[in-house]
């Protein structure tokens, strides 16, 4: 029984004063890039898998941070790497880890990952998930004068399960903003199924949970994210707060990207378009997409890096996707709730898309930020 696969179109509009972006309608579409995958395993630390990045361009450079591990070691580490243009990517620090996990009976005895990292002037912050022997992920935090250099917080974790709840299990993939003199997080936590919290801070390491968590849910029967929904990536447009995130659907077996939007980081509303980023048969991507981080070129233009993988258990690598006003999107399938059975009956194909990804072609978005004005849209670093 065949799989299907597809982009699914939205638009942006770009206000300029103040700037606002609005990721929703018809017109347009995610164009994954010609080049894909961007990022492939290593030959050290690295070699077996390279998944959950975050990335932020820091004066014309793009920088990467990223979870990988070794065909031989299962425990994850977090790398770093550069780029000039989002695509091309070297391995920095001379293709060592920038953070490893903690040893013997520790909270990331297991391994380190899902980094969320910003610059708060005059130190880089990093947030990043950390599991135990048990299988249990916590959140901890470091800082850097450099990106590279990290210290890990004497007080880690700070972000633990709930001792009962929706995040009794675990509380993993962290993304955090810097807005208005208060920390913002975002993060995926398990009880019976991973669900997106949120929580504040004023220093980044005292952190306290809404008291109306989840405030990302899953979708119901037929829904694409009835499984799953975690790794939220998040940006502040000057008028409301855009999400990226990746669900699973139960009836499929395979993992989507998907978009919602709030005004006040609390209240969410998932976009009707969803999922806006899927499947590519035959490709590095052909069984699951998912972490997107989400960013823009220094022209303005929207980018979204995402970790992919070709069947279940396949090696992770890295991809990106560019916002294409030029695209022709293509219809999305129904979900089934449950996974089909196959009884060897051919399951016809709605409108599939090329095995071959189109090149990514657009208009670039101009980007004027003026003399005090809010410029958080873009997740550059400002030093």
């Amino acid at each position: 029984m065949k799989r299907i696969s597809w982009f699914v179109a939205i638009a942006v509009v770009l206000v300029l004063t103040p700037i606002a972006v609005v990721f929703s309608a018809p017109q347009a579409a995610w164009v994954k890039y010609i080049g894909n995958p961007v990022m492939s395993p290593g030959d050290g630390w690295d070699s077996g898998n390279v998944f959950a990045a975050k990335v932020l361009l820091d004066n014309g450079v793009y920088r990467m941070w990223y979870a990988g591990n070794s065909v031989s070691e299962s425990r994850t580490r977090i790398g770093y790497a550069t780029s000039p243009d989002g695509t091309n990517w070297t391995r920095e620090n001379n293709s060592l880890p920038v953070l490893s996990y903690a040893g013997g009976g520790f909270w990331e005895a297991k391994g380190v990952s899902a980094p969320s990292v910003l610059y708060n002037a005059p130190k880089w912050e990093m947030w990043y998930a950390g599991t135990d022997a048990t299988g249990r992920y916590s959140i901890g935090y470091a800082s850097s004068p450099d990106g590279i250099t990290w210290t890990k917080y004497a007080g880690n974790p700070v972000l633990s399960p709930s001792d009962s709840g929706a995040d009794d299990a675990s509380v993993v993939s962290p993304h955090v903003l810097y807005k208005d003199g208060i920390y913002h997080m975002w993060y995926a936590g398990r009880g019976d199924n991973n669900q997106i919290f949120y929580a504040t801070s004023s220093d980044g390491k005292q952190w306290t949970k809404y008291a109306g968590n989840p405030v990302l849910q899953l979708g119901g029967d037929y829904q694409w994210d009835n499984g799953e929904i975690a790794a939220p990536s998040v940006i502040w447009t000057g008028a409301r707060f855009e999400m990226w995130y990746q669900g699973y659907s139960r009836g499929t077996l395979q993992r989507y990207i998907g978009h919602a939007v709030s005004s006040d980081g609390m209240a969410w509303s998932k976009d009707d378009l969803n999922p806006v980023v899927g499947l590519e048969p035959g490709a590095w991507d052909a069984n699951s997409v998912a972490y997107p981080s989400v960013g823009f070129s220094p022209s303005g233009q929207a980018m979204l890096w995402y970790q992919g993988e070709a069947g279940a258990g396949a090696n992770k690598k890295l991809g990106v996707v560019y916002f294409d006003l030029n695209a022709v999107p293509t219809p999305r399938p129904t979900f089934p709730n449950e996974p089909p059975v196959d009884d060897g009956t051919p399951t016809p194909e709605i409108s599939p898309i090329a095995t071959q990804a189109p090149v990514a072609t657009w208009t670039p978005i101009p980007v004027r930020c003026g003399q005090g004005q809010d410029c958080i849209l873009l997740p550059a670093i400002s030093k």
